[in-house]
């Protein structure tokens, strides 16, 4: 674990070096990469959900084999905020719920021995069809109330002040907002909490980083390399509407400085980074369908998918020598930021 000061400055790219994977496939995304245009997103105003992420996310099926569970050390920090017990009913927001993978975790942890509250119930906030459906079907005898909505509709959806805690998962870069805080502070209650999770997918092994990652050989890491050069990097030049990008990676000191200029969080705030705190292994087919559950994957057309299929294929037999080579490693990192509003 790397716990940083709250909010400390942090090194970011100010963009990224496209490098072009084939010419075939660099040609055929020449005049798509930007189909839908700077002036379109910020037409649609901070109320709407980002059309980007409801294309690319709407194709359940890839998101749901692509994306891994979340890791144990991600509830560590739930023992802050459910601390002492409370005989009331506590209520929790999972907002931009998904598939349900984060509501997994929360409630598993919620029903263990070892949780002390009373009664607690979770709200699934979910603004894409397909997303909420599954969520229905997956806990449907969990006490899990789904809701058609957004991070803009949190104030339609709950009474002010009714919150004891938010929760998002690996979303809250599509709609950092001061708008989206500011939704966040007016439902929950005095001293209620913020939980943002990332599930961060590793592609460079930093040499200072290195030792996090002992599983990870020499070919295992240039693979890595390759990946996010010659296919990842192609696709995340879309933005979105609140910070001009569209990846975490990319607006983590910006996630930052909003939270801590905001200035209505405080008193129980932290952020930490577990280093490995997961891997996907498996063969050529994982890192297909990790990639293809990339939002900006997701919303491609068949032909576009085929062109990327086939180049993850073409490193993998460069790499490891064989499509049947099944110990392909995908590290991640796990970054926790909590918040905690300012109150009595």
């Amino acid at each position: 674990v790397s716990p940083l000061p709250f909010f400390e400055p942090l090194r970011i790219r100010n963009g990224f070096k496209r490098v072009m994977a084939t010419k075939r496939l660099s040609r055929h995304l020449a005049g798509r990469q930007h189909s839908i245009s700077l002036q379109r997103r910020a037409a649609a105003g901070p109320s709407s959900v980002h059309q980007f992420a409801q294309e690319g996310f709407s194709r359940m099926s890839e998101y749901e084999r692509g994306r891994p569970a979340y890791p144990s050390c991600a509830t560590k920090l739930l023992d802050k905020i459910f601390t002492g017990g409370d005989k009331r009913e506590t209520l929790l927001v999972d907002l931009a719920a998904g598939t349900g993978k984060w509501t997994t975790t929360l409630v598993n942890y919620l029903q263990s021995p070892n949780t002390t509250l009373a009664k607690f119930q979770v709200h699934a906030v979910e603004p894409v069809a397909n997303f909420r459906q599954e969520l229905g079907s997956k806990f449907s005898n969990a006490g899990v109330v789904v809701h058609d909505g957004s991070a803009q509709d949190l104030t339609r959806l709950f009474r002010p002040g009714s919150i004891d805690a938010i929760f998002v998962a690996t979303a809250f870069h599509w709609f950092a907002t001061e708008e989206v805080l500011q939704q966040f502070c007016d439902v929950l209650k005095p001293k209620g909490w913020v939980y943002l999770i990332w599930n961060v997918q590793v592609y460079d092994l930093e040499p200072e980083l290195r030792h996090h990652y002992p599983e990870i050989d020499g070919r295992n890491e240039q693979f890595l390399r390759a990946l996010k050069r010659k296919v990842v990097n192609l696709y995340h030049d879309e933005t979105s509407p609140g910070m001009g990008k569209s990846n975490y990676r990319a607006m983590k000191g910006d996630i930052l400085k909003l939270v801590n200029d905001f200035g209505l969080f405080g008193g129980g705030n932290e952020y930490q980074c577990f280093h490995n705190s997961m891997q996907q292994l498996g063969d050529v087919d994982v890192v297909i369908n990790r990639v293809l559950s990339i939002s900006s994957f997701g919303r491609r057309s068949e032909e576009e998918k085929a062109l990327v299929r086939q180049e993850i294929r073409n490193l993998v037999l460069e790499w490891f020598g064989s499509f049947d080579y099944d110990r392909i490693f995908l590290p991640y990192r796990t970054d926790v930021l909590l918040l905690q509003k300012l109150g009595e």
